[in-house]
């Protein structure tokens, strides 16, 4: 098998906040990556924070990730082969007008896409790693579920006939899903020589790679967490409770443990994840800790700088 240092891993949608972690961590063992990203504009600061690493760094323009051609110069041009394909861009909508147009066919599309980019484009692909999320194992009807664990046997059962008439929250869920399923049917069909793995995170907290400029444009789940620090009651997450950070002027409001809803919801099982690659999920409070620090530190810069 080649070393790290003799492959490229393509990553896709490389200017997110989720696939931050993967371009740094890829880069720390050594291998090449090509990210994707939709403009020339949203490369700088991954250039600007992996500078030290030079052309094992490069880009690639996709701005349609539904169009199998527009990957073509993702595959091409590398210093060295591109066996892994680790695919993190996804639209996220929860404001359209029509959810068929705007949310499944998208969604479905692009999942579909990658796959066939990889097989016309990618001859020494072996693996495609799809980020999905737990909106593809949920089962929204039953509500918060106390009592059940779901884990990756699980599916959405909401289907595209009735996706496309449900609320947009119903058929995001769905799209997530029916896109997932639309990968393993082309992969059973097309039996490419590559193979794939999918992962369904549920929210991803924690703080940026390469740091905040400022706080007004925060990704989802970072603007779910900075709007707690002048919060005037906890609103109904279902994420837990988190230590005061020594920099905050003032404290996040109290909420009352154990009461609620907080202890009557369905569980989530991750060990899969955890004993197939090795890994241990960082504690909650500790995920808290590091990305309240950076919000604090992304504000003060920014008052420095307008005084």
């Amino acid at each position: 098998m080649p070393s790290p240092s003799e492959q490229t891993l393509l990553v896709t949608g490389a200017n997110s906040f989720v696939a931050g972690p993967i371009v740094k961590l890829a880069l720390e063992k050594g291998y090449h990556v090509r990210g994707t990203v939709r403009s020339e504009a949203s490369t700088a600061k991954l250039r600007a924070t992996f500078a030290d690493y030079g052309s094992k760094l490069s880009f690639a323009i996709v701005p349609d990730m539904t169009w199998i051609e527009s990957y073509e110069a993702a595959f091409a041009g590398v210093a060295a082969p591109i066996t892994g394909v680790i695919n993190v861009a996804a639209k996220f909508a929860l404001k359209v007008e029509d959810n068929t147009r705007d949310l499944l066919n998208p969604a479905i599309g692009g999942a579909t896409a990658i796959l066939e980019a990889a097989k016309r484009y990618g001859p020494d692909v072996r693996r495609i790693v799809n980020t999905s999320s737990i909106a593809c194992i949920l089962d929204l009807s039953q509500g918060l579920r106390p009592g059940y664990t779901y884990t990756e046997k699980d599916w959405n059962p909401v289907t595209y006939e009735q996706a496309a008439t449900a609320d947009t929250v119903t058929a995001y869920c769905a799209s997530k899903a029916l896109a997932e399923k639309a990968m393993w049917w082309w992969m059973a069909a097309e039996k490419p020589s590559f193979t794939l793995a999918t992962t369904q995170p549920t929210w991803v907290f924690g703080p940026h790679v390469g740091g905040l400029s400022g706080t007004a444009h925060l990704n989802t789940s970072s603007q779910t967490l900075f709007r707690l620090l002048d919060a005037e009651t906890v609103p109904h997450t279902d994420f837990a409770a988190f230590r005061r950070h020594p920099g905050a002027s003032e404290p996040p409001p109290v909420g009352n443990p154990g009461a609620g809803q907080s202890e009557k919801v369905y569980q989530v099982d991750g060990s899969k994840a955890e004993r197939i690659l090795g890994i241990k999920y960082i504690p909650l409070n500790e995920s808290m800790r590091d990305s309240f620090a950076q919000f604090l530190e992304a504000e003060k810069r920014t008052r420095t700088d307008s005084s």
